[in-house]
């Protein structure tokens, strides 16, 4: 059963080998093993929301061992009114990317925020159908973006004192 989901840190650790195993079988990723752990550290500490498409049922070709498997990792954040929505890597967009426009597209209504989403070249195709709202879709820049702009943050304090 296909599924996308934000996990709990104990749900990360556990599900922690299958993502890694998505990032670096991932042509573009797997050069920068670096920015997977900043990711897992801004999730843990809540700077962005790392979200995952998960398949429960074993492949039918099994890439390796193992009862699940992770198809896609997504990185989520809040920035000057905007939700960045980043697909990091993934296989079998076709399937679960649905379900990030589904998830971007509630968590955007509920905060009132327009949507800019990064993904590769190729992949911009299998996203820009899926949207029901107005998305920015641009090409990734090959680099995380987990952490909102500091500046906007102070800003936006000010404004709440």
């Amino acid at each position: 059963m296909l599924r996308f989901f934000k996990p709990a840190s104990t749900q990360l650790e556990e599900a922690w080998r299958e993502v890694r195993r998505r990032w670096l079988a991932d042509a573009v990723r797997r050069q920068h093993e670096d920015q997977l752990f900043a990711l897992k550290h801004a999730a843990m500490l809540g700077q962005c929301e790392l979200w995952l498409a998960w398949e429960n049922a074993p492949p039918e070709n099994p890439p390796w061992t193992g009862p699940h498997y992770c198809l896609g990792i997504v990185a989520m954040v809040e920035d000057h009114g905007t939700l960045i929505v980043q697909v990091m890597a993934g296989r079998q967009l076709k399937r679960w990317a649905p379900l990030v426009a589904k998830c971007a597209e509630m968590i955007a209504r509920q905060r009132n925020l327009r949507i800019e989403l990064y993904c590769r070249k190729g992949w911009k195709q299998e996203f820009s159908s899926v949207w029901k709202m107005p998305v920015a879709i641009y090409r990734d820049l090959e680099r995380i973006r987990v952490y909102p702009d500091p500046d906007a943050r102070l800003a936006r304090a000010a404004a709440h004192a």
